[in-house]
């Protein structure tokens, strides 16, 4: 049946093209037909496959020739005539039909699988009509049973599109046998996922259904559905009394006969279809083969359901995923994003809450961002934890349990513990008697340091979490710790360039009007946008200097502007003109002493007006929530309050505006970061030291350029260029690497700039200097590849050897001495190659001298192939030494050297295949020993062989065997072969092995001896 999940389609069919999803299956369907046809025995008359393919095609265009077509196909049910294995026969190149759709699944559309059903259909209905519809015949019997079947099946494939649910399905299966067949009792056997124990899952027994209790387990071999399980083979029984197998289930002591037969799909055991009876000799050979082919297509649509729950499933976590994706990606505070995710992982593993933790490591607490409880019935109303309340690790046990697992854990609730659990209390325990009874907890990570914890509770004492549970978890807690992360790196960021953005707006339309009320009126409105608070106002002094009046405010009512007069020292706003400093109230209703106009003002920050040292008013910020303001607000409005007392006197406006535009300029110098403003046509309009200093450019070379020009520096280009990835928090980012003055990544972040109507006026770009994170990064891959590379080869030495001593009973004491002297001396390798990565960096930098000494190449090559006899063995590869007699003596470093050669020769052994040589060959050449290491392995293609000593590399090819290493081996050989004086190089091609060849110079005394 179909892995895919079958909906409804009300298309008619005869406007479908019921035909269409006939090629796609065909390849499939050869492979299955061969195989059938294997099974047939050979004086058995087989079906053509062009005869079913014109059947099939039959069936989707023109119904009414089927007759012919079945009849071309195979002989049907003559009049007065036993009916040969026809219908089963038709039913089984059904299944196998069915098996080829299942194969090409991902091909076929929802609309496919009906029609492929709706064909089926007519040919079952048409076959039972041209059986029916002839004269009768003695074995009437027979073939009222073959009708059931057929409408059995037909019913069956019903079933399957409109039911999902696997145990409702069954369900109706076992009773549509019963009924159809007149059988007493109908049972379906499961096999567990460990393939162990059968357990009876659905049942129908005459008129009654079977008790909770009745619900049976069996081991495989155990009775009749036993054998029929672990043999795959069907079985009649018609007097279970002889049968020394058999089991009486208790709640049927009165078997006389049963039929069993396996479900099987493929070569997989699903579970057992059994049939039981009161009477002897209650089921014929019909009985079997009807039922063995009925258990065909039960057990694909059992397969078929556990598909489409999994399908359900993995379609339920992929939504969940996205929507939580999108949620984060939808520029929402952090506390709607948790609170978001808490809910929809509780609902996504049916649990009974989440709570979302941060861990503060440098305080070591763990404080609750937020919660989530599903409102049902029996459920805590709350979890033990409460909202941004920290708690010390040490006394945490959920917490200090996952710190030190490192991975997820679970903690239930025993009946026979003695020492209550914290966890399983609520925060408001006293009237909450109810309590969980597990939590599953998941660690969170952030640049590898667990951050935080998700937890989920249930009330269920038998619940348990799947590994599908966890993953999900697993990865929801991943993106919580990438969104927390992002959400607060954005944030600091976005605050700056907010204010830097604010500020520099706010001077321009400052700047660009001469009129008082205009420009006021500009900053009430900029404020209020910027900080994003219910109000805004601007309090000047009167001509007296004595009372405070609003000139100017967005979002007051009318008359508030008309009434609020207050006197220097009243209310919050007098008091910050009287004393020259910022007044914040958190919560104005805490304060006895605060003068309400409106009383919707719940939060209230003042900062005074200064124009030429004097205090001239206030700018007001207000909110109808407390606690709304914090020292960010207050710095911008510290500064802007600066700029706003420049419109106090317009002699002095061009000069106090200049001088807050200076101010502004300081703070982007200033910055760590490098930062970039450009306006809406491109031109770039500032920029700090700090990103000149990044690209090497002078602000010259920069100020005043247009981003789009075409004879733009390479480095700013780069930084100026389109963004291509869009963060989830909504800024542009992208990652630039310059060469010069030095090479360095940087990382650009991009933020349009608005004016009061959301128009583009502009944008800010915030660079910064991520060389050190990617360089870190790089210096952790190499290292952990090179020890990989370079500590296997001893490794496979040692092995070799002890698998040839393992699998040798009469290895002599002498050998075997032998032997594990080769893995002491190769565990001992293992020791002087740590030492040898260190010395890596010294062969780049030339510090590490290579020793002179004499020695014999001869004595060298021999002494390697030795090690690596073992790991030959082990890869059935035979190494065969192909060296000259004598070989003069060298100078060189005799470990550096014997490194090269267990490199060389340890590749060739990889890369070829079992029963492979590897030929070793040394010789004599002018001045010079030539070494080669050949093999008839996969080989290098052309465009490899420039690069395979280049230090990482490694060479993939497809459909070709490929070993693991660091690509470091060929890269140290080749320093080496060059240290001593020599040149190594590689001749290969594709497919056809390699051939690894250096050369290494004689010595003095050498060259002598070989004239």
């Amino acid at each position: 049946m179909p892995t895919k999940e079958l909906k409804h389609n009300n298309t008619p069919s005869s406007q479908v093209d019921l035909e269409a999803w006939i090629p796609t299956i065909i390849p499939a369907l050869k492979t299955c037909w061969a195989d059938y046809l294997f099974d047939i025995p050979a004086n058995q008359p087989t079906p053509n496959f062009s005869d079913w393919l014109a059947l099939l095609h039959a069936a989707a265009s023109t119904p009414e020739k089927l007759p012919g077509y079945l009849s071309n196909l195979f002989k049907l049910p003559q009049d007065g005539v036993e009916p040969p294995s026809d219908w089963v026969i038709l039913t089984d190149l059904l299944t196998l039909t069915f098996e080829a759709a299942k194969t090409e699944a991902g091909k076929l559309s929802d609309v496919d699988w009906q029609s492929l059903i709706e064909i089926q259909n007519r040919i079952l209905k048409t076959a039972a009509q041209v059986s029916t519809s002839r004269k009768a015949h003695p074995v009437t019997g027979v073939l009222t049973r073959r009708a059931l079947y057929l409408q059995i099946v037909t019913e069956l494939n019903k079933k399957i599109v409109t039911i999902t649910d696997s145990k409702e399905l069954l369900d109706e299966i076992v009773v549509l046998i019963q009924q159809e067949f007149e059988y007493e009792y109908v049972n379906i056997f499961l096999l567990d996922p460990t393939g162990q124990t059968l357990t009876l899952q659905n049942a129908v027994w005459k008129t009654e259904r079977p008790e909770p209790e009745d619900l049976i387990t069996l081991t495989l071999e155990k009775g009749i559905v036993g054998r029929v399980a672990a043999t795959g083979q069907g079985v009649v029984v018609n007097d279970v009394s002889q049968n020394p197998h058999f089991f009486a289930h208790p709640a049927l002591p009165a078997v006389k006969s049963q039929l069993s037969m396996p479900l099987i799909v493929g070569k997989d055991l699903v579970g057992v279809l059994d049939v039981e009876s009161d009477r002897i000799n209650a089921f014929s050979e019909d009985d079997g083969q009807i039922l063995q082919a009925l258990a065909d297509h039960v057990a694909i649509a059992i397969t078929n359901a556990r598909l489409q729950k999994v399908k359900q499933r993995y379609s339920r976590e992929q939504a969940l995923i996205y929507d939580s994706i999108v949620t984060m990606g939808a520029g929402l505070d952090m506390n709607t994003v948790l609170k978001s995710i808490s809910k929809k992982l509780t609902k996504a593993v049916n649990a009974g809450a989440c709570v979302i933790c941060q861990i503060d490591e440098r305080a070591q607490t763990i404080t609750a961002l937020s919660e989530y409880v599903l409102r049902h019935p029996g459920n805590p109303s709350h979890t033990w934890r409460k909202l941004n309340t920290p708690i010390r690790i040490s006394k945490d046990p959920i917490c200090r349990q996952v710190l030190k697992a490192a991975r997820p854990v679970i903690s239930r609730a025993k009946k026979t513990a003695t020492t209550p659990l914290i966890w399983r209390a609520p925060v408001d325990s006293a009237g909450d008697k109810s309590r969980w009874n597990i939590v599953l907890a998941l660690p969170f990570e952030t640049q590898l340091r667990i951050t935080g914890l998700i937890e989920i509770y249930d009330k269920n004492p038998g619940r348990t979490f799947s590994s599908e549970d966890v993953q999900i978890c697993r990865i929801l807690a991943t993106q919580t710790a990438l969104a927390m992360e992002q959400t607060r790196l954005f944030d600091e960021t976005l605050t700056r360039l907010n204010e830097v953005s604010t500020l520099h707006t706010m001077a321009q339309k400052i700047s660009s009007s001469l009129d008082l009320e205009d420009i006021l009126n500009t900053i009430v409105t900029s404020l209020k946008e910027a900080i994003g608070c219910r109000a805004c106002c601007i309090f000047l002094l009167d001509e007296s200097g004595a009372q405070l009046e609003i000139k100017a405010a967005d979002g007051l009512k009318p008359r508030w502007r008309e009434m609020a007069k207050l006197q220097i020292g009243e209310g919050a706003a007098g008091t910050a003109a009287a004393e020259g400093r910022t007044i914040y109230l958190p919560d104005t209703r805490k304060d006895p002493g605060f003068i309400f106009f409106d009383k919707q003002v719940r939060a209230l920050m003042v900062v005074p007006l200064i124009a030429q040292g004097k205090i001239i008013g206030t700018i007001n910020v207000d909110d109808s929530q407390p606690n709304a303001f914090g020292p960010a607000q207050e710095r911008l409005l510290t500064i802007a309050a600066a700029q706003a007392g420049v419109t106090i006197e317009n002699a002095r406006l061009f000069a106090r505006v200049a001088t807050e535009q200076q101010q502004m300029q300081a703070i982007i110098q200033h910055m760590a970061d490098g930062l970039l403003l450009i306006n809406k046509r491109g031109v770039i309009i500032t920029c700090n030291s700090t990103l000149a200093m990044m690209i090497g450019l002078n602000r010259d070379q920069m100020v005043g350029q247009n981003i789009n020009s075409s004879t733009l520096h390479p480095n700013l280009a780069g930084i100026t260029a389109g963004a291509t990835r869009r963060a989830r928090t909504g800024v542009l980012t992208k990652e630039v690497i310059i060469e010069n003055p030095r090479s360095r990544t940087l990382q650009v972040f991009t933020t349009t700039v608005t004016d009061d109507n959301k128009k583009n006026i502009g944008e800010v770009r915030l660079v910064h200097d991520v060389t050190r994170e990617r360089e870190l990064e790089q210096l952790k891959d190499d290292f952990i590849s090179t020890v990989s590379h370079e500590l296997r080869t001893p490794l496979f030495s040692i092995q070799g050897f002890a698998q040839l001593m393992l699998e040798e009973d009469d290895l002599d004491q002498e050998t075997g001495r032998e032997f594990l002297n080769t893995i002491q001396r190769q565990a001992i390798q293992l020791s002087e190659m740590v030492n040898n990565l260190l010395d890596l960096s010294k062969f780049d930098e030339g510090k590490l001298a290579l020793e002179q000494k004499p020695l014999s190449l001869l004595d060298l090559i021999n002494r390697t192939i030795l090690q690596l006899q073992g790991f030959a063995h082990q890869q059935k590869v035979k190494l065969l030494p192909n060296l000259q007699a004598t070989l003069p003596t060298i100078n060189g470093d005799k470990q550096r050297l014997e490194q090269v050669f267990t490199n060389l020769i340890g590749n060739a052994i990889k890369f070829s295949k079992a029963d492979d040589v590897v030929t070793i060959s040394a010789s004599l050449t002018d001045a010079e020993i030539l070494v080669q290491v050949k093999d008839n392995g996969i080989g290098i293609p052309p465009e490899a062989l420039d690069r395979v000593f280049s230090r990482y590399y490694q060479v993939h090819q497809k459909n070709e065997r490929s070993a693991m290493g660091s690509g470091l081996g060929l890269h140290i050989a080749k320093k080496i072969v060059e240290g001593h004086g020599g040149h190594i190089w590689v001749e290969s091609e594709a497919g056809r092995g390699s051939a690894f060849c250096f050369t290494l110079p004689l010595t003095n005394i050498s060259k002598e001896k070989t004239k």
